[in-house]
């Protein structure tokens, strides 16, 4: 699948079908039993497409762009799971969100110990540190879907929760 397209399951498995159909007349001249095998794997595609067969569709996305949609919205769809977890090494190098983890120190293969002694561990950021900052970080337009920048900054109360102050009594 083309990067930064958005489809449905059916046009997922649609497009797949009709891929593997277009290469079938050089397949069957060369591997006719690998041709029927392809077949029969298309007949299979076409009758999850036309819900004749039930199929269970897993999406991994370590950038975590993508988007199933609710149909049940605003109540939890039962048939929609999500897992969220920390990505491999391997997985954000792949993304280009992280940099090379070359220059880091794995010493007992959990802990990293990172060679920039003023860097500020993530975890330990308050909202209080970043008061003042510009955060950016890269993105897509949310209306074009071009590459862009977006800078954001805290602002007033960051814990989700609002405060009055006391009336005098």
């Amino acid at each position: 699948m083309e990067d930064k397209q958005v489809t449905t399951v059916e046009g997922i498995l649609s497009r797949t079908a009709d891929d593997l159909a277009s290469d079938q007349p050089v397949r069957r001249a060369l591997d006719a039993d690998a041709a029927d095998k392809i077949d029969q794997f298309i007949g299979r595609l076409k009758d999850v497409i036309e819900l004749r067969t039930p199929a269970t569709m897993v999406l991994d996305d370590p950038s975590g762009n993508s988007y199933i949609e609710n149909r049940l919205a605003p109540a939890a769809d039962p048939q929609l799971h999500t897992t969220h977890y920390s990505r491999s090494r391997e997985q954000d190098k792949a993304v280009g969100i992280t940099p090379s983890y070359d220059n880091y120190d794995f010493t007992d293969g959990s802990q990293r110990q990172d060679p920039d002694p003023d860097r500020v561990d993530p975890d330990n950021v308050t909202p209080d540190m970043l008061k003042g900052e510009v955060l950016t970080f890269p993105t897509n337009c949310p209306s074009c879907t071009a590459p862009c920048q977006t800078n954001m900054k805290v602002t007033g109360q960051s814990d989700g929760v609002r405060r009055r102050p006391a009336r005098p009594t």
